[in-house]
């Protein structure tokens, strides 16, 4: 008489398992903050150096454009789809504060606000140095600070999670579903990113040449 027994899996194993350490965020998702971050700390420190005053205008000009390009990212790059419906499905502002809130889909409706409000201040840093000093000093620290609660705010999300903060800053990896990961594209983009404030200098340096 044969006796049946159930095949025995690994807990681990993928059919009990579904969580994989996969590829979630791409290299200017994690790029964009801390340029940002560079950007508006560069700004506010050489307000009042008369000898990078160039350099100071050049991050004027960069700085919007980074923070434009945080707030389309999300919403237009490789998980844009999902990451509408997502927002459009939810109208709570809660919502992406749920322990299991999808966080590799990118940020919620509290993450755009504060992006927004990142573009707003870079925008109004930018045009504030052609009237008022005052302002655009004013201005230039407050962007700090909002950039600095953003980043925190990031940080809190990937703690939160239980995500290995080096791996996911470093290399974009985290737990996550396999069907959930991203195909590693060239980081032509990420490059791009990078290379916003240098070419913004370099323009600022040929404008001022007599």
């Amino acid at each position: 008489m044969r006796c049946q027994t159930d095949s025995v899996q690994p807990a681990d194993s993928p059919a009990e398992w579904p969580f994989h350490t996969v590829y979630l965020w791409d290299a200017q998702t994690r790029l964009a903050p801390l340029l940002l971050l560079v950007g508006a700390f560069g700004s506010w420190l050489t307000v009042d150096m008369l000898r990078w005053q160039t350099f100071h205008c050049s991050l004027d000009v960069a700085l919007p454009w980074l923070a434009l390009f945080h707030v389309l990212w999300p919403l237009f790059g490789p998980r844009g789809a999902a990451v509408r419906a997502q927002l459009g499905a939810s109208w709570n502002w809660h919502s992406s504060l749920a322990p299991w809130s999808l966080r590799m889909l990118g940020p919620g409706h509290q993450g755009l606000a504060i992006r927004a409000l990142v573009l707003l201040l870079a925008l109004g840093m930018a045009f504030s140095a052609m009237f008022s000093r005052t302002w655009h000093q004013g201005l230039a620290s407050v962007l700090v600070l909002a950039v600095v609660l953003q980043m925190l705010g990031q940080l809190w999300v990937h703690w939160r999670a239980g995500d290995a903060l080096l791996p996911a800053l470093l290399h974009g990896m985290g737990p996550s579903r396999l069907n959930e990961a991203l195909p590693k594209h060239a980081r032509g983009m990420a490059l791009i990113l990078t290379m916003v404030i240098p070419v913004c200098w370099g323009w600022q340096e040929v404008r001022i040449e007599p």
